[in-house]
């Protein structure tokens, strides 16, 4: 089996050996965000090819820009690995994790300290990225890539976290972001969305991750996929406050359709001499009626009515907005001049009902907020 060898530190006493599966994704800007699991080598056989994503494909990622001793490469990609000579005391002071490897009495130790060098195998780890961090903890700062892009972001992301490399990160936080913040979604929710919400994450982003969850909790359709992404509880708590404003919602819906049924009025405060009760100003049963009939009939044809139950994977709080802000209600009553939104009774019937329910829309809306970073963000982040 050939090798490819990055030499961070020559006289460096710990080898870190990585699959080849996990080199090289490419530096595509328009790539989606991945993880380790789902990477496969872009340089493999035709065939392989045809069963990755197109986003997949970009070229690799040009050795230079990662510096150190390259041996030269194998067309045989599946036939390599990769070994990354670095100082485990550097190691040990950048990282618990490492700290832990190297000085817990676990195999490698014991290796390091009974023969000087040993190896680390990190097969689920990114070379690209391990790279990168290596340079970072070893001072090499010439070495790194002049543009970060998504998808080396995400290995870097993703290794800080599990390696607890916070502090060694913090000071190339705000440049690596200037080259992908253009590319982060705003609008529209992107299927990578998580690995977003990841980088803002471990990176200790505020303003973007409270942006993200945003986004994600207003347009999430489905059930939120975290797959092997340090962010489970994030989701967790995106569907749970989607279930809590969902809920209310769909039970002020149905308090207003109970109104108009005449099931949540006292009908013991009118007397018998005005007959049925009603909420029409003029006291038209058939008014209510109509009204009734036609917001029954919206709400069917959206699926609000009858009230749907948790966890509502199938609604979209977007869309839920402005579905509630489009039903159709109809009334046979004049419209009245001297209507306000400020007070039901000044209303004609029409659009007494409404406005209750863009009320409730309004709610709904006013409910929408991004998650705070601070119920979530690392401790080693002072």
């Amino acid at each position: 089996m050939t090798s490819q060898s990055f030499i961070i530190d020559p006289s460096g006493d710990v080898v870190l050996v990585l699959d080849s599966w996990n080199k090289a994704i490419g530096h595509d800007d328009s790539a989606k965000l991945i993880k380790a699991h789902e990477v496969k080598d872009t340089r493999c056989s035709e065939s392989t090819k045809e069963q990755l994503p197109n986003h997949l494909l970009g070229p690799p990622i040009d050795p230079t820009d990662l510096e150190g001793e390259i041996t030269e490469e194998d067309p045989d990609c599946a036939a390599q690995d990769i070994r990354i000579r670095v100082s485990s005391r550097h190691l040990i002071l950048a990282s618990e994790v490492f700290k832990v490897l190297l000085k817990g009495g676990l195999r490698e130790s014991s290796k390091l300290y009974a023969e000087g060098t040993t190896e680390i195998p990190l097969p689920d780890d990114f070379a690209d990225g391990l790279v990168v961090l290596a340079n970072i903890i070893h001072g090499k700062f010439r070495e790194l890539p002049k543009k970060m892009t998504p998808q080396l972001l995400i290995q870097i992301v993703l290794l800080v976290d599990k390696y607890k490399l916070h502090e060694s990160v913090e000071p190339f936080i705000d440049r690596w972001m200037e080259h992908v913040r253009p590319k982060i979604p705003t609008k529209k929710l992107a299927e990578d969305i998580m690995s977003w919400i990841t980088i803002a994450l471990v990176l200790c982003l505020e303003e973007d991750f409270e942006q993200l969850t945003r986004l994600c909790l207003e347009k999430q359709v489905g059930k939120l996929c975290t797959d092997d992404l340090p962010v489970s509880l994030v989701a967790d708590a995106l569907v749970e406050r989607k279930c809590k404003l969902l809920k209310k919602t769909f039970a002020d819906l149905e308090g207003v359709v109970e109104l108009y049924w005449g099931q949540k009025r006292d009908h013991t405060k009118f007397g018998l001499l005005l007959g049925p009760p009603t909420i029409c100003h003029r006291r038209k049963i058939e008014c209510d009626s109509m009204i009734l009939g036609s917001m029954l009939k919206s709400l069917s044809s959206v699926e609000f009515y009858p009230s749907p139950k948790e966890p509502y994977l199938l609604f979209e709080i977007g869309a839920t907005i402005v579905e509630l802000l489009h039903l159709q209600i109809l009334s046979p009553c004049p419209a009245n001049p001297y209507s306000s939104f400020n007070n039901y009774s000044s209303l004609n019937c029409r659009d007494n009902a409404e406005s209750r329910v863009t009320e409730i829309a309004n709610d709904l809306c006013n409910g929408v907020s991004g998650l705070k970073l601070d119920d979530f963000k690392s401790p080693h982040w002072r």
